[in-house]
């Protein structure tokens, strides 16, 4: 197109600027079912190349999450009961999960990642690290068994 001065318009316009995500404060009750979702990010593990901050990567249907309604896969956690987790360790965000006891207080931003990859490993904050100290558990259980087994076949003899 042209315009009356006989300039060429390409229809090319600067990029306009985005708008400002949303940022809304999340309650949640994790006595019943726990909290029902995953995360991921971290300095030290990004889910995202160019952004360090911690992400809600899946909702789990029976959590309280899921019960609330307002915490969507893809929302960026700024703040963790007043702790700020935009650029710590995944390990740092997990142990603030943990430490809260029957009410966790987040600070959401809402929509940071809308197509957040697929194949990602997450942490279940729904099922807290107890999961992984079962599995200790049971092997080293195995293990004291076999010792003690191998001991008592040794000794009758």
């Amino acid at each position: 197109m042209s315009d009356d001065s006989g300039n060429y318009d390409a229809g090319i316009s600067e990029e306009e600027p985005q708008p400002e995500k949303e940022v809304v404060e999340v309650i949640l009750d994790k006595r019943e079912r726990g909290l029902g979702f995953n995360i991921r990010g971290g300095v030290d593990n990004r889910y995202l190349p160019d952004d360090p901050g911690i992400f809600v990567t899946t909702i789990k249907p029976d959590g309280a999450a899921a019960r609330d309604g307002r915490l969507q896969r893809g929302d960026q956690i700024l703040e963790i009961n007043g702790e700020n987790v935009q650029r710590v360790k995944h390990f740092e965000a997990v142990q603030l999960f943990h430490k809260s006891k029957e009410q966790i207080t987040l600070l959401i931003k809402k929509g940071v990642a809308p197509n957040p990859p697929e194949e990602v490993q997450d942490y279940k904050v729904s099922a807290p690290v107890q999961g992984m100290y079962r599995k200790h558990f049971v092997l080293g259980g195995l293990v004291l068994v076999a010792v003690a087994l191998v001991f008592w076949r040794y000794t009758r003899h």
